[in-house]
């Protein structure tokens, strides 16, 4: 009798570290995609995705419009969202993702999604400004080492 308590104390405490050993499993899809909704990343995915037609259409002036309209009636959105959901998975817990819900459920999470667009186009001008400006700084630097044959 004794070894069969025994025996039942060691399978209780086999499978209760079974059970905490085991990893939690991934945060819910369905929460993912619920942020990325919240937090206009599909919309954000299709701006730079006309940002990129629009470079494909200054360096190929001989392509009819028509051309990208259907290929821009092509592009999902939802496909960069599945792409992108596992990797949220991979780096959120599901009390992150509970915690970002709720933010960009809230006003200012509201307005921060609304003025998101705007921000990543100011962003992306002061980064080519600056990018333009290090790169005089740099020829000019040349210059004075006599690395440049200008």
């Amino acid at each position: 009798m004794r070894s069969r308590h025994i025996a039942v104390a060691l399978l209780t405490a086999l499978f209760l570290f079974t059970a905490s050993a085991q990893t939690p499993p991934p945060p819910a899809k369905s929460k993912v995609r619920k942020l990325l909704e919240l937090t206009g990343a599909g919309a954000l995915g299709v701006q730079m995705m006309d940002g990129m037609i629009e470079n494909f259409k200054a360096t190929m002036p001989g392509v009819p419009e028509e051309f990208w309209t259907s290929f821009r009636g092509k592009v999902k959105p939802d496909t960069l969202i599945d792409l992108v959901i596992p990797i949220y998975e991979k780096h959120l817990s599901e009390a992150d993702l509970d915690a970002l819900i709720e933010f960009y459920s809230s006003p200012a999470g509201r307005r921060f999604v609304e003025k998101q667009p705007l921000i990543l186009a100011d962003t992306m001008e002061a980064g080519r400004t600056w990018g333009e400006n290090l790169a005089k700084d740099v020829i000019e630097e040349l210059k004075k080492k006599g690395y440049s044959k200008e």
